[in-house]
Protein backbone atom coordinates (compact mmCIF):
# COMPACT_ATOMS: atom_id res chain seq x y z
CA UNK A 1 0.00 0.00 0.00
CA UNK A 2 1.04 3.63 -1.32
CA UNK A 3 2.54 5.52 1.75
CA UNK A 4 0.05 8.05 1.13
CA UNK A 5 -2.82 6.32 1.58
CA UNK A 6 -1.73 5.42 5.25
CA UNK A 7 -1.25 8.85 5.74
CA UNK A 8 -5.34 9.84 4.03
CA UNK A 9 -6.49 6.65 6.31
CA UNK A 10 -4.95 8.22 9.52
CA UNK A 11 -6.34 11.84 8.89
CA UNK A 12 -9.95 9.96 8.77
CA UNK A 13 -9.53 8.10 11.77
CA UNK A 14 -8.50 11.09 13.89
CA UNK A 15 -10.91 12.99 12.08
CA UNK A 16 -13.85 10.36 12.69
CA UNK A 17 -12.84 9.93 16.85
CA UNK A 18 -12.35 14.08 16.84
CA UNK A 19 -16.29 14.20 15.34
CA UNK A 20 -17.59 11.59 17.59
CA UNK A 21 -16.19 13.75 20.40
CA UNK A 22 -17.70 16.55 19.30
CA UNK A 23 -21.08 15.49 18.29
CA UNK A 24 -21.10 13.84 21.99
CA UNK A 25 -20.11 16.79 23.68
CA UNK A 26 -23.01 19.06 21.37
CA UNK A 27 -25.81 16.54 22.60
CA UNK A 28 -24.93 16.76 26.06
CA UNK A 29 -25.05 20.45 26.39
CA UNK A 30 -28.76 21.54 27.79
CA UNK A 31 -29.76 25.37 27.03
CA UNK A 32 -32.46 27.01 27.90
CA UNK A 33 -34.33 28.42 25.34
CA UNK A 34 -37.38 30.73 25.56
CA UNK A 35 -40.40 29.36 24.76
CA UNK A 36 -42.45 32.21 24.83
CA UNK A 37 -42.55 35.39 26.50
CA UNK A 38 -44.47 37.45 28.57
CA UNK A 39 -48.28 37.90 27.80
CA UNK A 40 -50.78 41.06 28.13
CA UNK A 41 -54.39 41.51 27.20
CA UNK A 42 -54.97 45.65 26.98
CA UNK A 43 -58.60 47.17 25.62
CA UNK A 44 -58.00 50.70 24.49
CA UNK A 45 -61.79 52.20 24.98
CA UNK A 46 -61.07 55.26 22.93
CA UNK A 47 -63.71 58.05 22.09
CA UNK A 48 -64.84 56.23 18.97
CA UNK A 49 -64.30 52.88 20.08
CA UNK A 50 -62.65 49.85 21.82
CA UNK A 51 -59.83 48.06 20.73
CA UNK A 52 -58.00 44.95 21.88
CA UNK A 53 -54.01 44.58 22.02
CA UNK A 54 -52.41 40.92 22.96
CA UNK A 55 -48.61 41.65 23.40
CA UNK A 56 -45.88 38.81 23.80
CA UNK A 57 -43.07 40.39 25.76
CA UNK A 58 -39.98 38.35 25.12
CA UNK A 59 -37.26 41.17 26.01
CA UNK A 60 -37.25 44.97 25.99
CA UNK A 61 -36.07 44.80 22.23
CA UNK A 62 -38.92 42.26 21.17
CA UNK A 63 -42.01 43.32 22.21
CA UNK A 64 -44.85 41.76 19.84
CA UNK A 65 -48.36 42.92 19.39
CA UNK A 66 -49.47 39.72 18.01
CA UNK A 67 -52.95 40.64 17.77
CA UNK A 68 -55.66 43.20 17.83
CA UNK A 69 -59.32 43.62 17.14
CA UNK A 70 -61.98 46.15 17.46
CA UNK A 71 -64.36 45.14 19.24
CA UNK A 72 -66.79 48.28 19.64
CA UNK A 73 -67.24 51.19 16.98
CA UNK A 74 -68.78 53.66 19.42
CA UNK A 75 -66.67 54.10 22.43
CA UNK A 76 -68.35 53.80 25.77
CA UNK A 77 -70.29 56.89 26.29
CA UNK A 78 -72.60 56.08 23.10
CA UNK A 79 -74.28 53.13 24.81
CA UNK A 80 -77.70 54.26 26.49
CA UNK A 81 -78.10 50.79 27.71
CA UNK A 82 -74.32 49.34 28.56
CA UNK A 83 -75.30 46.04 28.69
CA UNK A 84 -75.58 45.98 25.32
CA UNK A 85 -71.66 45.98 25.29
CA UNK A 86 -71.54 42.24 26.86
CA UNK A 87 -71.70 40.10 24.08
CA UNK A 88 -69.27 42.43 21.90
CA UNK A 89 -66.70 42.62 24.46
CA UNK A 90 -67.27 38.85 25.47
CA UNK A 91 -66.22 37.92 22.13
CA UNK A 92 -63.43 40.56 21.69
CA UNK A 93 -62.17 38.12 25.33
CA UNK A 94 -62.67 34.96 23.47
CA UNK A 95 -60.82 36.22 20.03
CA UNK A 96 -57.73 37.11 22.35
CA UNK A 97 -57.71 34.11 24.02
CA UNK A 98 -57.21 32.11 21.04
CA UNK A 99 -53.72 33.65 20.24
CA UNK A 100 -52.35 32.91 23.70
CA UNK A 101 -50.94 29.46 24.94
CA UNK A 102 -53.89 27.59 27.13
CA UNK A 103 -51.62 27.33 30.30
CA UNK A 104 -51.18 31.00 30.99
CA UNK A 105 -54.59 31.74 29.81
CA UNK A 106 -55.46 32.00 33.35
CA UNK A 107 -52.48 34.14 34.28
CA UNK A 108 -52.39 36.48 31.85
CA UNK A 109 -53.17 39.69 32.95
CA UNK A 110 -56.27 41.78 31.39
CA UNK A 111 -56.20 46.17 31.20
CA UNK A 112 -59.06 48.31 30.11
CA UNK A 113 -57.91 51.73 30.13
CA UNK A 114 -59.91 54.71 28.36
CA UNK A 115 -58.72 57.77 27.89
CA UNK A 116 -60.28 61.02 27.24
CA UNK A 117 -63.67 60.14 25.77
CA UNK A 118 -64.71 58.60 29.69
CA UNK A 119 -62.41 61.65 31.22
CA UNK A 120 -65.46 63.94 29.08
CA UNK A 121 -67.98 61.56 30.35
CA UNK A 122 -66.70 62.31 33.98
CA UNK A 123 -67.47 65.90 33.13
CA UNK A 124 -70.87 65.69 31.34
CA UNK A 125 -72.89 63.25 33.40
CA UNK A 126 -71.21 61.63 37.12
CA UNK A 127 -73.43 58.98 37.16
CA UNK A 128 -73.31 57.17 33.70
CA UNK A 129 -69.33 57.30 34.05
CA UNK A 130 -69.95 55.38 37.55
CA UNK A 131 -72.34 53.14 35.45
CA UNK A 132 -70.90 52.42 32.52
CA UNK A 133 -67.50 51.29 34.93
CA UNK A 134 -69.59 49.08 37.12
CA UNK A 135 -70.79 47.18 33.86
CA UNK A 136 -67.84 46.57 32.11
CA UNK A 137 -65.90 45.57 35.41
CA UNK A 138 -68.73 43.01 35.73
CA UNK A 139 -67.95 41.73 32.17
CA UNK A 140 -64.69 41.49 32.23
CA UNK A 141 -65.01 39.18 35.27
CA UNK A 142 -66.56 37.08 33.30
CA UNK A 143 -63.75 35.70 31.52
CA UNK A 144 -61.14 34.10 31.84
CA UNK A 145 -58.29 36.56 32.34
CA UNK A 146 -57.40 37.79 35.47
CA UNK A 147 -58.59 41.64 35.61
CA UNK A 148 -55.86 43.90 36.50
CA UNK A 149 -56.66 47.38 35.75
CA UNK A 150 -59.76 49.23 34.52
CA UNK A 151 -60.08 52.71 34.60
CA UNK A 152 -59.53 56.16 32.81
CA UNK A 153 -56.16 56.74 32.41
CA UNK A 154 -54.95 60.76 33.57
CA UNK A 155 -53.78 62.52 30.52
CA UNK A 156 -50.46 62.78 31.67
CA UNK A 157 -50.16 59.08 31.57
CA UNK A 158 -51.76 58.76 28.01
CA UNK A 159 -49.11 61.47 26.84
CA UNK A 160 -46.32 59.36 28.80
CA UNK A 161 -47.31 56.19 26.94
CA UNK A 162 -47.59 58.00 23.56
CA UNK A 163 -44.37 59.13 23.83
CA UNK A 164 -42.89 55.79 24.93
CA UNK A 165 -44.72 53.79 21.71
CA UNK A 166 -43.22 56.46 19.62
CA UNK A 167 -39.56 56.09 20.99
CA UNK A 168 -39.83 52.30 20.85
CA UNK A 169 -41.12 52.06 17.29
CA UNK A 170 -38.95 55.00 16.14
CA UNK A 171 -35.42 54.78 18.23
CA UNK A 172 -32.82 57.38 17.55
CA UNK A 173 -30.05 59.25 19.50
CA UNK A 174 -31.62 61.55 20.74
CA UNK A 175 -35.49 60.91 21.67
CA UNK A 176 -38.34 61.92 19.70
CA UNK A 177 -40.83 64.54 21.24
CA UNK A 178 -44.82 63.44 20.63
CA UNK A 179 -47.81 65.59 19.24
CA UNK A 180 -50.88 63.63 19.25
CA UNK A 181 -54.15 65.14 18.32
CA UNK A 182 -57.04 62.34 18.98
CA UNK A 183 -60.33 62.87 18.40
CA UNK A 184 -61.32 64.28 22.16
CA UNK A 185 -57.79 65.64 23.57
CA UNK A 186 -54.30 66.69 21.95
CA UNK A 187 -51.42 65.37 23.83
CA UNK A 188 -47.80 66.63 23.76
CA UNK A 189 -44.56 65.28 25.35
CA UNK A 190 -40.98 65.26 25.24
CA UNK A 191 -37.45 64.99 26.88
CA UNK A 192 -36.12 68.72 27.72
CA UNK A 193 -33.36 69.85 28.10
CA UNK A 194 -30.78 68.39 30.62
CA UNK A 195 -31.32 70.51 34.26
CA UNK A 196 -34.63 71.31 33.00
CA UNK A 197 -36.67 71.58 36.44
CA UNK A 198 -40.36 70.09 35.98
CA UNK A 199 -43.09 70.47 38.37
CA UNK A 200 -44.55 67.19 39.27
CA UNK A 201 -47.91 67.62 37.49
CA UNK A 202 -45.94 67.47 34.05
CA UNK A 203 -43.54 65.04 35.17
CA UNK A 204 -42.94 61.64 34.27
CA UNK A 205 -39.90 59.22 34.74
CA UNK A 206 -39.47 56.23 31.57
CA UNK A 207 -37.36 53.43 31.03
CA UNK A 208 -36.62 52.66 27.59
CA UNK A 209 -33.74 51.51 25.08
CA UNK A 210 -31.38 50.94 27.98
CA UNK A 211 -31.71 54.49 29.32
CA UNK A 212 -33.82 56.07 31.66
CA UNK A 213 -35.65 59.96 30.68
CA UNK A 214 -37.40 62.60 32.50
CA UNK A 215 -40.13 63.93 30.26
CA UNK A 216 -42.64 66.68 30.10
CA UNK A 217 -46.00 65.16 29.46
CA UNK A 218 -49.22 66.59 29.41
CA UNK A 219 -53.38 66.14 27.95
CA UNK A 220 -55.44 68.78 26.97
CA UNK A 221 -58.94 67.74 27.01
CA UNK A 222 -61.30 69.46 24.22
CA UNK A 223 -58.62 69.87 21.77
CA UNK A 224 -58.73 66.61 19.64
CA UNK A 225 -60.08 67.34 16.51
CA UNK A 226 -63.81 66.38 17.38
CA UNK A 227 -63.68 68.38 20.38
CA UNK A 228 -61.76 71.73 18.43
CA UNK A 229 -64.28 71.87 15.95
CA UNK A 230 -67.12 71.59 17.93
CA UNK A 231 -65.90 74.76 19.88
CA UNK A 232 -65.04 76.54 16.97
CA UNK A 233 -68.35 76.17 15.56
CA UNK A 234 -70.24 76.99 18.59
CA UNK A 235 -68.19 80.42 19.07
CA UNK A 236 -69.39 80.87 15.18
CA UNK A 237 -72.78 80.69 16.15
CA UNK A 238 -72.40 83.41 19.34
CA UNK A 239 -70.39 85.41 17.28
CA UNK A 240 -72.83 85.27 14.47
CA UNK A 241 -75.53 86.46 17.19
CA UNK A 242 -77.12 83.13 17.23
CA UNK A 243 -78.27 83.50 13.72
CA UNK A 244 -79.18 80.17 11.71
CA UNK A 245 -77.02 80.76 8.93
CA UNK A 246 -73.76 81.47 9.91
CA UNK A 247 -70.12 82.12 7.72
CA UNK A 248 -67.57 79.68 8.28
CA UNK A 249 -64.25 80.64 6.95
CA UNK A 250 -62.55 77.30 7.90
CA UNK A 251 -65.31 75.98 5.60
CA UNK A 252 -64.67 75.28 1.72
CA UNK A 253 -66.83 77.05 -0.44
CA UNK A 254 -69.64 75.70 -1.26
CA UNK A 255 -70.04 73.36 1.70
CA UNK A 256 -72.52 74.01 4.13
CA UNK A 257 -72.57 71.94 7.08
CA UNK A 258 -75.60 71.67 9.40
CA UNK A 259 -75.84 71.09 13.32
CA UNK A 260 -78.00 71.07 15.85
CA UNK A 261 -77.93 73.18 19.12
CA UNK A 262 -78.12 69.68 20.93
CA UNK A 263 -74.32 68.64 19.20
CA UNK A 264 -72.94 71.89 19.74
CA UNK A 265 -74.30 72.30 23.37
CA UNK A 266 -76.26 69.63 24.96
CA UNK A 267 -74.41 68.60 28.35
CA UNK A 268 -70.50 69.49 26.42
CA UNK A 269 -68.44 70.55 29.08
CA UNK A 270 -65.88 71.44 26.47
CA UNK A 271 -68.36 74.23 25.43
CA UNK A 272 -69.97 75.97 28.66
CA UNK A 273 -70.01 75.21 32.40
CA UNK A 274 -67.64 75.26 34.68
CA UNK A 275 -64.70 73.34 32.80
CA UNK A 276 -64.61 75.51 29.84
CA UNK A 277 -64.55 78.76 31.60
CA UNK A 278 -61.98 77.48 34.07
CA UNK A 279 -59.56 75.75 31.74
CA UNK A 280 -60.10 76.95 28.15
CA UNK A 281 -61.19 80.75 29.33
CA UNK A 282 -64.87 81.17 28.55
CA UNK A 283 -67.88 79.29 28.44
CA UNK A 284 -70.14 79.51 25.37
CA UNK A 285 -73.60 80.25 26.35
CA UNK A 286 -76.31 78.65 24.03
CA UNK A 287 -79.24 80.34 22.64
CA UNK A 288 -82.26 80.94 24.79
CA UNK A 289 -84.13 79.98 21.79
CA UNK A 290 -83.73 76.16 22.11
CA UNK A 291 -84.14 73.51 19.24
CA UNK A 292 -82.35 75.60 16.62
CA UNK A 293 -80.43 74.12 13.29
CA UNK A 294 -77.42 75.81 12.50
CA UNK A 295 -76.37 75.98 9.14
CA UNK A 296 -72.98 76.72 8.28
CA UNK A 297 -71.50 78.18 5.29
CA UNK A 298 -68.00 77.92 4.04
CA UNK A 299 -66.47 80.95 2.28
CA UNK A 300 -62.73 79.81 2.09
CA UNK A 301 -60.97 82.66 3.81
CA UNK A 302 -58.33 80.89 4.99
CA UNK A 303 -56.86 84.49 6.87
CA UNK A 304 -59.94 84.85 8.68
CA UNK A 305 -59.95 81.18 9.34
CA UNK A 306 -56.54 81.14 10.87
CA UNK A 307 -57.47 84.53 12.81
CA UNK A 308 -60.53 82.94 14.21
CA UNK A 309 -58.86 79.20 15.52
CA UNK A 310 -56.34 81.82 16.84
CA UNK A 311 -59.11 83.81 18.93
CA UNK A 312 -59.96 80.53 20.59
CA UNK A 313 -56.27 80.14 22.27
CA UNK A 314 -56.12 83.50 22.83
CA UNK A 315 -58.74 84.01 26.15
CA UNK A 316 -56.86 82.77 28.91
CA UNK A 317 -53.77 84.15 29.35
CA UNK A 318 -50.04 81.95 30.74
CA UNK A 319 -49.91 82.59 34.67
CA UNK A 320 -46.92 80.41 34.42
CA UNK A 321 -42.93 80.75 33.95
CA UNK A 322 -43.79 79.44 30.27
CA UNK A 323 -46.61 78.24 28.87
CA UNK A 324 -48.02 75.76 26.28
CA UNK A 325 -52.25 76.48 25.66
CA UNK A 326 -53.79 78.25 27.94
CA UNK A 327 -52.48 78.74 31.64
CA UNK A 328 -50.70 74.91 31.10
CA UNK A 329 -46.94 74.96 32.22
CA UNK A 330 -44.54 74.08 29.85
CA UNK A 331 -40.51 74.11 29.35
CA UNK A 332 -38.42 75.16 25.86
CA UNK A 333 -39.09 72.72 23.69
CA UNK A 334 -36.28 70.47 22.98
CA UNK A 335 -35.11 67.68 20.26
CA UNK A 336 -37.21 66.71 17.54
CA UNK A 337 -41.11 65.80 17.44
CA UNK A 338 -43.16 63.06 15.58
CA UNK A 339 -47.30 64.24 14.97
CA UNK A 340 -49.21 60.60 15.60
CA UNK A 341 -52.48 59.74 15.16
CA UNK A 342 -55.06 59.99 12.73
CA UNK A 343 -56.12 63.45 13.10
CA UNK A 344 -52.98 64.58 12.15
CA UNK A 345 -51.69 61.92 9.58
CA UNK A 346 -54.80 61.80 7.29
CA UNK A 347 -55.71 65.43 7.49
CA UNK A 348 -51.98 66.39 6.55
CA UNK A 349 -51.42 63.79 4.24
CA UNK A 350 -54.52 65.51 2.20
CA UNK A 351 -52.24 68.46 2.30
CA UNK A 352 -50.20 66.91 -0.50
CA UNK A 353 -46.63 67.62 1.01
CA UNK A 354 -43.48 66.98 0.22
CA UNK A 355 -41.38 64.80 2.59
CA UNK A 356 -38.94 67.57 3.55
CA UNK A 357 -41.45 70.17 4.19
CA UNK A 358 -41.46 73.24 6.37
CA UNK A 359 -43.79 75.44 8.03
CA UNK A 360 -44.13 77.55 5.62
CA UNK A 361 -44.99 74.91 2.53
CA UNK A 362 -47.16 73.42 5.66
CA UNK A 363 -48.97 76.48 5.44
CA UNK A 364 -48.58 77.14 1.60
CA UNK A 365 -50.27 74.28 1.24
CA UNK A 366 -52.91 74.56 4.02
CA UNK A 367 -53.84 77.92 2.49
CA UNK A 368 -54.36 76.30 -1.09
CA UNK A 369 -56.96 73.65 0.61
CA UNK A 370 -59.12 76.12 2.82
CA UNK A 371 -59.26 78.29 -0.37
CA UNK A 372 -60.58 75.48 -2.32
CA UNK A 373 -64.04 75.30 -3.37
CA UNK A 374 -66.24 71.77 -3.07
CA UNK A 375 -65.83 70.63 -6.56
CA UNK A 376 -62.20 71.40 -6.21
CA UNK A 377 -61.51 69.17 -3.08
CA UNK A 378 -63.53 66.42 -4.13
CA UNK A 379 -60.99 66.04 -7.38
CA UNK A 380 -58.27 65.50 -4.75
CA UNK A 381 -56.65 62.15 -4.58
CA UNK A 382 -57.54 60.84 -1.30
CA UNK A 383 -61.10 62.37 -0.51
CA UNK A 384 -63.00 61.09 1.83
CA UNK A 385 -65.97 61.72 4.02
CA UNK A 386 -64.30 63.78 6.28
CA UNK A 387 -62.05 65.86 3.58
CA UNK A 388 -64.14 69.21 4.10
CA UNK A 389 -63.15 69.18 7.72
CA UNK A 390 -59.04 69.12 6.64
CA UNK A 391 -59.14 72.57 6.47
CA UNK A 392 -60.22 73.50 9.95
CA UNK A 393 -58.67 70.43 11.66
CA UNK A 394 -55.36 71.44 9.57
CA UNK A 395 -55.29 75.16 10.62
CA UNK A 396 -55.04 73.23 14.67
CA UNK A 397 -52.28 71.62 14.07
CA UNK A 398 -50.74 74.91 12.39
CA UNK A 399 -51.64 76.77 15.17
CA UNK A 400 -49.85 74.06 17.38
CA UNK A 401 -46.74 74.04 15.12
CA UNK A 402 -46.94 77.77 14.99
CA UNK A 403 -47.22 78.79 18.43
CA UNK A 404 -46.97 75.94 20.77
CA UNK A 405 -44.41 73.15 19.85
CA UNK A 406 -41.96 75.94 18.05
CA UNK A 407 -39.81 73.10 16.50
CA UNK A 408 -37.06 74.61 13.48
CA UNK A 409 -39.00 72.67 10.83
CA UNK A 410 -36.26 74.05 8.50
CA UNK A 411 -33.68 71.72 10.07
CA UNK A 412 -34.85 68.35 8.22
CA UNK A 413 -35.70 65.65 10.12
CA UNK A 414 -36.50 68.07 13.40
CA UNK A 415 -40.57 67.38 12.45
CA UNK A 416 -42.87 65.11 10.74
CA UNK A 417 -46.06 63.47 10.38
CA UNK A 418 -45.96 59.81 10.48
CA UNK A 419 -47.88 56.99 8.42
CA UNK A 420 -46.91 54.28 10.65
CA UNK A 421 -49.81 53.17 13.09
CA UNK A 422 -49.06 53.57 16.69
CA UNK A 423 -50.50 52.44 19.78
CA UNK A 424 -49.87 54.24 23.40
CA UNK A 425 -50.89 50.46 24.58
CA UNK A 426 -47.61 49.18 23.57
CA UNK A 427 -46.45 52.38 26.03
CA UNK A 428 -48.46 50.86 28.80
CA UNK A 429 -47.67 47.38 28.44
CA UNK A 430 -43.90 48.64 28.59
CA UNK A 431 -44.84 50.40 31.84
CA UNK A 432 -47.11 47.59 33.29
CA UNK A 433 -44.54 44.60 32.09
CA UNK A 434 -43.71 43.45 35.40
CA UNK A 435 -47.88 42.61 35.76
CA UNK A 436 -47.39 39.88 32.55
CA UNK A 437 -47.40 36.32 32.95
CA UNK A 438 -44.58 34.77 33.31
CA UNK A 439 -42.11 33.76 30.36
CA UNK A 440 -41.47 29.78 29.80
CA UNK A 441 -38.29 28.44 29.21
CA UNK A 442 -37.13 24.99 27.65
CA UNK A 443 -34.54 22.44 27.70
CA UNK A 444 -33.39 21.85 24.40
CA UNK A 445 -29.71 20.08 23.74
CA UNK A 446 -27.01 21.14 21.55
CA UNK A 447 -28.15 19.11 19.10
CA UNK A 448 -31.60 16.89 18.46
CA UNK A 449 -31.41 13.30 19.15
CA UNK A 450 -32.65 11.85 16.15
CA UNK A 451 -29.15 14.10 14.71
CA UNK A 452 -27.09 12.53 16.93
CA UNK A 453 -27.72 9.36 16.29
CA UNK A 454 -27.73 9.71 12.54
CA UNK A 455 -24.54 11.01 12.78
CA UNK A 456 -23.02 8.45 15.27
CA UNK A 457 -24.07 6.47 12.67
CA UNK A 458 -22.42 7.69 9.62
CA UNK A 459 -18.90 8.06 11.86
CA UNK A 460 -19.20 4.50 12.91
CA UNK A 461 -19.37 3.26 9.52
CA UNK A 462 -16.28 5.48 8.53
CA UNK A 463 -14.56 4.01 12.03
CA UNK A 464 -15.26 0.43 10.55
CA UNK A 465 -14.53 1.04 6.78
CA UNK A 466 -11.07 2.59 7.99
CA UNK A 467 -10.28 0.12 10.55
CA UNK A 468 -10.81 -2.53 8.18
CA UNK A 469 -8.97 -1.33 5.40
CA UNK A 470 -5.94 -0.88 8.05
CA UNK A 471 -6.80 -4.72 8.71
CA UNK A 472 -6.48 -5.57 5.60
CA UNK A 473 -3.35 -3.67 4.47
CA UNK A 474 -1.60 -5.20 7.49
CA UNK A 475 -2.57 -8.52 6.22
CA UNK A 476 -0.97 -8.06 2.70
CA UNK A 477 2.34 -6.72 4.20
CA UNK A 478 2.14 -9.84 5.67
CA UNK A 479 2.12 -11.96 2.77
CA UNK A 480 4.54 -10.45 0.72
CA UNK A 481 7.21 -9.16 3.45
CA UNK A 482 7.54 -12.23 5.41
CA UNK A 483 10.48 -12.00 8.30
Amino acid sequence: MARWHQIVAAIILVACIACIGYFSYKYSQQNQVLKHGHYGVIIDAGGTGSRLYVYEYRSEDDIRNIFSKKCEKQGLTQYSNITELRPLLIQCLHDAEAEIPKDIIKSTPLFMKATAGMRKLKLQDGTKYKNVWSEVRKILSDGNFPVSTVGTIPGKDEATYSWTTVNKVFPSKESNGIIEIGSTSLQIAFAPASGTNLPAAYSSEVDINGGNYKIYATSYLCLGKEEFMRRYYAELVRDANYSTTVDNPCGNKGYELNLTEQYLWEKQPCISGAFANSFLGQSIPSDPSSGKLYTMKGSGDYTQCQNNVQKLFDIKKCNQTSCGMFDVFQPQIHGKFIAIGGAAYYASKFLNLPNDFNLTTFQQHLKALCESNVQQVEQREGFGKYSFTYCLSNSLTNHVLQNVVQVDTTIPGNFMFTNKKTSWTLGSIIKDKDQLSAALYETVRGMSEKSYIILMVIMGVFLVVVIAYFVVSCKKRDVYDPV
